[in-house]
């Protein structure tokens, strides 16, 4: 397969860069020629995702991003991280935000079985696996179980959650401490 060397992902960051500079430096960025166009840069970003190129994952991995952080765009997201997924099976990363985004899109039976290969990976790794992942990973499948009213199965991956926990969702870190006296469990905080 031919890589061809594509300037599209860099244009893209050039455009798009500029949207993220904290306001105390838009000034600064102004200055310098920097104008931040959304849409332009998220063509160049595309571009860049759809032919063989050395940036071709970087930028699937970009508009996942865009997608799910910023545009809550999740049936979307799903499809780049599927894309992702599928090049690299064995991307740890990867098989996390695909079992996320397979939840988020109400595809809840999948995002079971793509959370425990993530988590089944995880364990193998031991100390090496990213806390914040596995949180997320445990937080999902009880939310799920809950949301089905299966308290049972939602006890196994409390725990884990708690374990894991990083305080860096708020939301889901609330959630397990409303969810503490119903599963019986613990918190950290």
């Amino acid at each position: 397969m031919l890589i061809a060397i594509d300037s599209s992902l860099s244009l893209a960051v050039m455009v798009i860069l500029p949207l993220y500079v904290p306001s105390g430096f838009k000034w600064l960025a102004s200055l310098l020629g920097f104008k931040g166009d959304r849409k332009l840069g998220k063509e160049y970003i595309l571009r860049a995702s759809s032919v063989p190129n050395l940036t071709q994952t970087d930028a699937l991995y970009m508009l996942y991003y865009i997608a799910a952080k910023t545009e809550h765009d999740y049936a979307q997201a799903l499809v780049y991280m599927q894309q992702l997924n599928t090049r690299f099976p064995n991307n740890i990363v990867f098989k996390c935000r695909n079992a996320e985004m397979l939840y988020r899109n109400n595809r809840v039976p999948e995002s079971r079985v793509a959370f425990t290969l993530f988590i089944d990976q995880c364990n193998a790794l031991g100390d090496e696996c990213n806390k914040r992942d596995a949180f997320l990973a445990y937080y999902f499948l009880t939310k799920g179980y809950l949301e089905e009213n299966n308290i049972g199965m939602a006890k196994l991956y409390y725990g884990p959650a708690v374990i894991n926990d990083q305080h860096e969702h708020k939301k889901a870190t609330a959630d397990l401490e409303k969810w503490k006296e119903q599963l019986g469990g613990t918190s950290k905080n």
